[in-house]
């Protein structure tokens, strides 16, 4: 009898690590770019102090997104998510209306019951004509799940100016996103 206990209990040992292996095993990372949102920066008239240059909402379906990217999986798989890229884009830019007004810019992500998050970050913006951005993701590995899951969620651009400008600036904003999905 003990033998047979014994035997049931090293077998049950050995299924559920294997299982545990087995759920381990089947998990991957996709890199998923939400669709972009475009923000107003209204005309700047102030270089004297950092401020919140725009704003934009994201409402996803989360389950969608990540079926379109990576049928096997949906939400209920995602066990992490982190921001890998973070690019702006100038829709509307000129000679003097472009990316080089800005000294610094900056992007902030807002969802509900969460605390602010700064994203990404770029204190010394070079001053050359450019209309598009890639900032430099704040910070490694910062988990956003929660606020990608909420599936409504807000960017801020704030920045300081170095020269101000003579019409609204159109920026497209686009993250890139590692989803780790698993069983």
């Amino acid at each position: 009898m003990k033998k047979n206990l014994l035997l049931l209990l090293v077998t049950l040992t050995t299924v559920f690590s294997s299982c545990e292996k087995i759920k381990d095993a089947v998990s991957r990372d996709a890199d998923i770019t939400p669709k972009a949102v475009e923000i107003t920066i209204p005309i700047i008239a102030s270089t004297t102090a950092q401020s919140v240059l725009g704003e934009a909402t994201l409402n996803i379906n989360v389950d969608s997104l990540i079926r379109a990217n990576v049928p096997e999986f949906g939400s209920p798989a995602v066990k992490s998510v982190k921001l890998k890229g973070f690019n702006l884009e100038l829709l509307n830019g000129d000679a003097t209306n472009n990316f080089s007004v800005l000294e610094s810019v900056s992007a902030e992500l807002s969802a509900t019951n969460q605390p602010i998050q700064v994203l990404v970050s770029l204190p010394n913006n070079p001053d050359v004509d450019t209309r598009n951005l890639v900032l430099p993701v704040v910070g490694s590995g910062i988990e956003l799940k929660n606020y990608i899951l909420a599936g409504n969620f807000k960017y801020s651009l704030k920045g300081k100016a170095r020269r101000v400008t003579t019409k609204e600036l159109r920026v497209r904003a686009t993250a890139i996103y590692t989803f780790t999905l698993g069983l």
